[in-house]
């Protein structure tokens, strides 16, 4: 016998009632259809195959060409997409997803659960290699019930793997052929999303039209263009000159430059991404998380956010972003306490005994190198700003900057480095087993070698529940015993600033970014004949 967790009651009600916000909205208030929305972005994509797209630019894109069984919300909770509902049953080894009525893919043929089956099927075809086959390594095994209804079972019961099933669906009857289907279809893509393809000039720009058949509505825009143009102050230009309708993540300095702002809106939000001072924990200085303490304290966060960022930036207090249903509202992050610093660091033996200015401990001096990559003006910056605080309080502190592959290949997987400025990505579930446990530290990214038996069992017990609850209070635990021992300094969240012209209304900002809506987005005073006339081809 099964117990049912249906959405039905919970997340298809909160789904259905999101829609329905926007629907009523457009009744009531008569949204204009039609206009097109044109925006920046510094980069083209790498790939419009949803199994195969995991930079940012290629997974926005692909977000708004294809549709997944489940989706992520401004909340960071799952909701229903193409699957309405789903239920788990009584052992938590099995997932049964629920299709809506009538899904159709953008050439008009229908979606059906057979296709669910082929895109999973495919994502963990080792000759596809898509870097989403790892997220799958905890299933047995999926079977097509009817057209309507997706069978997962999994080897043990596995809470976050819900989240993976937001991968976009692709059409099994354009890709059964084989290789010669997929470089066709990755030039021209077919999905169920709210937007559909084009044309791609690469280096130049992507065009997306509305869907009509769209489950959940057509879209009001006409359609969406993204621009590929390299720099902020050209985007910047572009804005003004009325080349785009939306710049992502503004400068200062290029802010400064737009005239008349009261004819756009700006967007304040946090960013998916964190950066931090990573520790070496397997390096005999780092070992002792008192030690790891005084640096925290040593270090002035709100100084690195004004000098670094300009204010564009909020404390970073966990691993786990502040707009998650699992974050620790209750955690505070250290002080800027230098004194304090000292004080532990002399409780661990490490006293400036000859008065050269640099503490030392058995003969030996605290010395260290930072690591980040040159790329990176901000995390440059910050490791500057870093090396001065520390050497306030007696820690000698070298900075090495080096290209991006580099500190990957050559320092944080080889686990060779002392210290490393660098940034992690918010996960969407809070497992975050692959960084924090000890297991990890042989492969995985637990980069700093970091070890809590209390964390691992914290870690196994979080993913083998699917209470919510229950995991909400596993993973504040964590929370609060990753930022007790400091296994790396939490440093700042990026906030993002992202400047839209005022006519485009229904966004709604989130750490997802700022396009994570769009098919909700309306252009006032738009036009079908406007929209379509105002992107031509080359």
């Amino acid at each position: 016998m099964r117990k049912k967790i249906i959405i039905w009651g919970l997340c298809l009600f909160l789904g259905s009632l999101i829609i329905h916000s926007y629907d009523t909205k457009a009744r009531e208030q008569a949204i204009p259809q039609g206009g097109t929305l044109t925006f920046a972005a510094a980069k083209d994509v790498r790939s419009l195959n949803p199994l195969l797209a995991i930079d940012p630019v290629s997974t926005k894109v692909n977000n708004l060409i294809y549709a997944g069984l489940v989706k992520i919300n401004e909340k960071l909770e799952i909701e229903p997409d193409l699957a309405e509902s789903w239920e788990i049953s009584e052992d938590e080894l099995t997932i049964t997803f629920h299709l809506r009525d009538g899904l159709k893919f953008h050439d008009g043929d229908d979606l059906t659960a057979e296709d669910v089956k082929f895109t999973y099927s495919l994502a963990v075809t080792p000759q596809i290699d898509s870097p989403y086959r790892l997220r799958f390594e905890m299933v047995e095994g999926w079977d097509v019930i009817d057209d309507k209804t997706f069978l997962v079972v999994f080897t043990e019961p596995f809470s976050p793997g819900l989240a993976n099933f937001t991968l976009g669906i692709l059409p099994k009857h354009l890709l059964e052929g084989g290789e010669a289907d997929f470089v066709a279809f990755n030039k021209a893509p077919v999905g169920a999303g709210p937007f559909k393809f084009v044309e791609w000039l690469p280096q130049g720009h992507i065009t997306l039209e509305a869907f009509d058949d769209y489950f959940k509505g057509r879209p009001a825009l006409d359609r969406v263009v993204m621009k590929v143009i390299s720099d902020k102050a050209s985007a910047t230009l572009e804005l003004q000159l009325e080349g785009v309708d939306l710049v992502r993540d503004i400068y200062p300095e290029d802010e400064k430059t737009i005239k008349n702002k009261d004819e756009y809106n700006f967007y304040i939000y946090d960013d998916m991404n964190y950066n931090y001072l990573g520790l070496n924990n397997a390096e005999p200085l780092f070992s002792v998380s008192k030690v790891r303490q005084a640096l925290s304290y040593a270090i002035d966060r709100v100084a690195i956010i004004d000098q670094v960022l300009e204010g564009q930036g909020e404390i970073c207090r966990s691993p786990v972003s502040p707009s998650s249903w699992a974050y620790n509202p209750d955690l505070i992050p250290y002080p800027y306490d230098p004194e304090k610093a000292k004080k532990l660091l002399a409780e661990e033996g490490w006293e400036d005994t000859d008065n050269d200015g640099v503490l030392d401990k058995d003969g030996e001096i605290f010395s260290f190198t930072i690591f980040t990559n040159r790329d990176n003006k901000q995390r440059g910056k910050a490791a500057e700003l870093i090396r001065d605080a520390l050497g306030k309080i007696g820690v000698k502190v070298d900075i090495k900057k080096v290209p991006w592959e580099s500190l990957v290949k050559d320092h944080l997987l080889a686990r060779d480095f002392e210290a490393v400025i660098a940034g992690f990505t918010f996960t969407i579930d809070p497992d975050d087993y692959i960084v924090w446990h000890s297991e990890e530290a042989r492969g995985g990214f637990n980069f700093f070698s970091y070890s809590n038996s209390k964390v691992d069992g914290l870690l196994e017990e979080g993913r083998h529940t699917w209470d919510k609850g229950k995991r909400k209070i596993i993973y504040q635990k964590i929370q609060e015993l990753i930022i007790e021992d400091q296994p790396f300094i939490f440093l700042w969240i990026p906030r993002i600033k992202t400047v839209v012209r005022s006519e485009f209304k229904g966004i709604v900002p989130s750490p997802l970014g700022i396009l994570w809506n769009l098919e909700h987005w309306y252009k006032e005073n738009g036009s079908k004949s406007e929209g379509i006339d105002e992107v031509s081809s080359p």
